[in-house]
């Protein structure tokens, strides 16, 4: 058992984060609900920021045409002044290109103006660390809609202060699937974009963006690495509380709707192991294991 344990952390630690990979992360949350964030799966603290900490719930959510069937546990984001935690999406940092962000969000209760998603740089020579804050870049947040119980995405690149936001109200407590996405362009600074969809229309190509924002004013990501939940509370007043599941990034539209959900090391047949194999096949690295194959991610190649 030990042995096949190392045979496939090896294949993992070659395969998970190749540069050419489409699908970078895939977390489903499939844990106990209760469990805290940190430590979990890769999961670190970003900054110093402790108490309120981001657990798993057993509210697992679902979508017609994104997922229909719940898988594990969901996490919450509990909009105090509590902790951060963050995650690499590759053992590299990105510098160019487009990296889309998907997950299924439910808004549980509209605070103060904030953001519950963005992505960071490293915080050393490409690595993400614990306990060490960077400059966060594409955030995704919400605020107070025009009715009650109703609230209004919005999007930042690299300051929290320029913002430009949906006119469109969204219901609380209602389950969307949400894309982003940061798109570096070299050709001028202060230049990069970012977009959002909200419930888009097709999962084959890029459509129409529900939102677009650009800015003159924030700065660029010269680089980005890492995925950060984020809870937003602060002395004037609390954050919103948002519950998070299906999270994806990607580097092909197409690719941040993979919707099965993982398996993980663990859930292996480990009693009857033959042989663990990675190669490549179709241009994606497969890891067979006593001859189911899985990709990247995690998940079975049917």
């Amino acid at each position: 058992m030990k042995k096949f344990f190392t045979l496939v952390a090896a294949a993992l630690t070659a395969a998970t984060f190749s540069a050419n990979a489409a699908v970078l992360l895939t977390e489903d949350f499939n844990f106990e609900p209760g469990t805290a964030m940190y430590g979990a799966n890769g999961w670190l603290h970003y900054g110093l920021g402790e108490g309120f900490e981001i657990k798993t719930v057993d509210d697992a959510l679902t979508l017609e045409g994104y997922r229909s069937e719940p898988v594990g546990s969901a996490v919450n984001i509990t909009g105090e002044n509590g902790e951060d935690v963050i995650k690499a999406f590759s053992d590299q940092n990105i510098t160019s290109g487009t990296i889309y962000v998907s997950a299924l969000i439910k808004v549980t209760e509209v605070g103060i103006k904030s953001y519950f998603l963005t992505m960071v740089p490293s915080n050393g020579s490409n690595t993400i660390a614990d306990k060490i804050a960077t400059t966060e870049y594409g955030r995704l947040g919400a605020l107070q809609g025009s009715k009650d119980n109703t609230f209004k995405f919005y999007l930042a690149r690299g300051s929290a202060n320029n913002t430009t936001v949906t006119e469109e109200d969204f219901n609380v407590g209602e389950v969307y699937q949400v894309v982003y996405s940061y798109t570096f362009d070299a050709s001028a600074t202060k230049n990069d974009l970012v977009q959002l969809w909200v419930n888009p229309a097709t999962n084959e190509e890029e459509c129409e963006p529900t939102l677009v924002h650009k800015d003159t004013k924030s700065n660029d990501a010269s680089k980005l690495m890492g995925i950060e939940l984020r809870q937003a509370g602060v002395t004037s007043g609390k954050g919103n509380t948002v519950v998070i599941d299906a999270l994806r990034v990607a580097n092909t539209w197409k690719d941040a709707f993979v919707t099965e959900p993982t398996t993980a090391v663990a859930d292996l047949n480990v009693e009857k192991v033959n042989s663990v194999r990675k190669y490549v096949e179709n241009g994606q690295v497969v890891i067979e294991n006593n001859g189911v194959k899985y990709n990247i991610a995690g998940q079975v190649i049917k």
